[in-house]
């Protein structure tokens, strides 16, 4: 590879062919696939996909290019923004939301272009892969003051914007110069604001970044022009970001070393909320298995914060999923954290809306860590350090989420073929016989 970072993760996206995955890295990818598609079915149920629906319908786009959960297609630039935003809706994809952008991004140009299942992987996998070792990277805290997430950068419009780009490069058959054109382009449209947790506009990060991909391959492809060294220019991605030199370099040398999807797994969630709300799940979880605890014994539940969670007390089914104290009462009703609790109806219920007002967070001491305390009416107090996320591993546990998701929106019959399409992807002659269960006849 190049020791031009910018070329050297261009040559990595033109020279990578399907014979070079590992078996581990087709397995997980297709089980990643599955996972995404699941929870755009269930995204597309939301407010936010029908409004995104709604403007993409208006845009009058002609195109092939399949929306989920709709019996609309368009071009594959706006089928990869309402996508994207079907993915991240409900902020149940996987860990790290790769997949929010590299997939829509790779399914719509693969749908338009026609190019085989086989093709469709190595193009998903491509782009995750760039995604998450530039991710990894992004905000390591390795270098002095704050890193981008800290001053208020949200990774998956930005650092997802390359890895889409990268996702659409591969579809599209770009060479490595003009692939360098493409991330010149994304770099310039890259964008995202951390402030918009819990809102509509955090899942359009995402698909505003796979439409950015889509929209800057597809534009270099066609002869424009851009920066092409942007991981190392005066003014470029780096720059304008404010990363130290050496991330980029980092990066690549991780890009070349091993594959993300293999080493790492493909983090699958388990609740539909974001990744920090999960420990105080399974905290809760623990207390009231170990108490037999129940909301009406309750008098107080106290906890320290996340700077990730940003609602502490929601006002809406989107900021349920960005609460430590809602994740804390819905879990103590429930059991845990689903798409039916997530939900504005179950957010104001009377013993909901009690539960978040015994709710108190508290500056956690410097030498400790992260708990939650819950004390009875009785007298009996209770605590629990934070546990660390249990992610679904197991088909059986996989499966059975893109059941709980797809099943509501297009049937047993149908979730099972697509079901099956997913599991033979590699042997599909094209993108479109997938696509077309995908939406709504």
């Amino acid at each position: 590879m190049s020791s031009n970072p910018t070329l050297a993760i261009a040559e990595y996206v033109h020279d990578i062919s399907y014979g070079d995955l590992p078996q581990q890295a087709i397995a997980n990818a297709k089980l990643a696939i599955l996972d995404t598609i699941g929870v755009m079915f269930a995204g597309a149920q939301h407010q936010v996909g029908r409004i995104i629906v709604d403007y993409v319908r208006a845009s009058g786009a002609a195109g092939v290019a399949t929306i989920i959960g709709q019996s609309l297609q368009t071009s594959p630039e706006l089928a990869a923004l309402a996508n994207g935003i079907l993915a991240h809706a409900l902020d149940y994809d996987d860990h790290g939301h790769a997949s929010t952008q590299s997939l829509p991004a790779a399914l719509a140009l693969g749908e338009t272009r026609g190019v085989s299942g086989r093709e469709l992987l190595l193009a998903y996998l491509v782009g995750r892969e760039v995604c998450l070792h530039l991710t990894e990277h992004f905000d390591s805290g390795g270098w002095e003051g704050p890193g981008p997430k800290g001053r208020g950068w949200h990774s998956v419009g930005i650092v997802g914007s390359i890895g889409a780009t990268a996702a659409a490069a591969k579809i599209l058959g770009l060479g490595p110069q003009v692939t360098c054109i493409a991330f010149g382009v994304a770099a310039s449209l890259a964008g995202g604001a951390f402030a918009n947790r819990g809102t509509m506009t955090k899942p359009l990060h995402a698909g505003n970044a796979a439409r950015n991909g889509v929209l800057a391959a597809t534009l270099a492809s066609k002869g424009f022009t851009a920066d092409t060294t942007t991981f190392t220019s005066v003014g470029g991605f780096t720059a304008v970001f404010d990363l130290p030199e050496e991330w980029v370099i980092a990066a690549v040398k991780s890009l070349q070393s091993h594959f993300h999807i293999v080493k790492h797994g493909i983090g699958v969630k388990r609740y539909p909320s974001c990744s920090p709300t999960h420990r105080y799940v399974e905290a809760m979880r623990q207390l009231r298995s170990k108490y037999e605890l129940a909301p009406e014994a309750v008098e107080s539940i106290t906890c320290t914060p996340s700077k990730s969670l940003r609602c502490l007390y929601p006002r809406t089914d989107l900021e349920c999923k960005f609460s430590a104290a809602f994740s804390l009462a819905a879990t103590l009703i429930d059991g845990e954290v689903n798409l039916s609790n997530c939900s504005e109806s179950f957010l104001r219920r009377n013993d909901v809306q009690e539960l978040l007002a015994k709710t108190v967070y508290t500056e956690k001491a410097p030498e400790a860590g992260g708990f939650v305390r819950v004390k009875t009416k009785k007298g009996q107090v209770y605590e629990q350090p934070l546990l660390p996320p249990r992610d679904l591993t197991g088909y059986e546990e996989i499966q059975s989420k893109f059941y709980g998701c797809a099943v509501p929106v297009i049937g047993e019959s149908r979730s099972r073929q697509i079901e099956a399409l997913v599991s033979d992807l590699e042997k599909l002659g094209s993108v479109g016989i997938l696509a077309e269960p995908l939406r709504l006849s």
